[in-house]
């Protein structure tokens, strides 16, 4: 099975998506588009859609969903280095389908400056607002889909 795990801190991109900052990087990943491209890219298609609807003026929208995706998650105050650093027994777990809605933003399709997340809901819970809160800490993600 095919997971995802991804370690660092919490932070806001310019458009004020909810990201992760990884390996001491400045530029900050959206959690959305890193959790939509591994579902998008795992080698068993785990999402039922994907789609791009143009849009005349600002270039495209992502949507993704799926089905039995397991995400688990731990905060920390102390930078995590590895998922060795955690104990299963702390991890925090939602399970469902997850549905992702990414628009980019910009002056046409060839000129994206940025990216707005408009869902990113896992079994009814919103992942954005979940993860918002604890901007700042340190966190480590693992994404699988449960079989």
């Amino acid at each position: 099975m095919n997971k995802l795990v991804l370690i660092g801190k919490l932070s806001r991109d310019y458009d004020d998506n909810v990201g992760i900052i990884q390996n001491n990087n400045y530029y900050v990943d959206t959690l959305s588009g890193e959790i939509g491209d591994f579902i998008e890219k795992d080698n068993n298609r785990l999402s039922g859609t994907y789609s791009k609807e143009i849009d005349e003026d600002l270039g495209y929208r992502t949507c993704t969903s799926a089905d039995n995706i397991q995400l688990r998650y731990y905060v920390s105050d102390n930078e995590i280095k590895s998922q060795e650093d955690i104990q299963e027994k702390y991890l925090k777990k939602i399970l469902g389908s997850i549905d992702i809605a990414v628009e980019n933003i910009g002056y046409s399709e060839y000129t994206i400056t940025g990216c707005v997340t408009e869902n990113f809901t896992l079994g009814g819970h919103d992942l954005e607002k979940i993860f918002g809160t604890y901007i700042g800490k340190y966190i480590c993600i693992i994404v699988s889909k449960e079989e």
